[in-house]
């Protein structure tokens, strides 16, 4: 039975489709919504449905602003900086921070309903509890 779940948030892309429609020239972890930056509402996220830590992956840009705009990074929530080309290598490259066992992992700009990432979560924790015992590479959640 999965009782440690770590959460990661790919979010090393620069955001430029976002940049532009916005006029705020802000990678896309740092956009405000609701009162708060992406990166901060996604890890809350993570962490309300049932994450004990989690770990994001941003660039170099990000983190520079970041500490030039002070901003307070929540509790539970480590950086790890790396520029990366492209998702797929930024989510390759969370192997090297993740603990072994399970994590949850979203896109900095998946914007999930609490209900629905806790549902998700739930479900999966019975769904890994019948595979136990056998080789269970994952389970992912698609969004509309």
């Amino acid at each position: 039975m999965v009782s440690k779940l770590q959460g990661a948030i790919i979010a090393a892309g620069r955001g430029e489709r976002l940049r532009n429609s916005t006029g705020a020239d802000l990678p896309k972890p740092l956009v405000g919504l609701g009162g708060e930056t992406m990166l901060a509402r996604q890890a809350g996220a993570l962490m309300a449905a049932g994450a004990n830590s989690v770990i994001a992956i941003v660039n170099s840009e990000t983190a520079q602003m970041a500490g030039e705009m002070k901003l307070a990074i929540p509790r539970g929530l480590k950086l790890v900086v790396r520029d990366t080309a492209n998702s797929m290598e930024t989510m390759l490259a969370l192997k090297e921070f993740l603990e072994p066992g399970w994590f949850l992992a979203a896109t900095v700009d998946a914007v999930i309903p609490q209900t629905e990432l806790v549902r998700f979560v739930n479900e999966s924790r019975k769904k890994i509890a019948l595979y136990d015992d056998k080789d269970l590479g994952g389970l992912l959640a698609v969004t509309r």
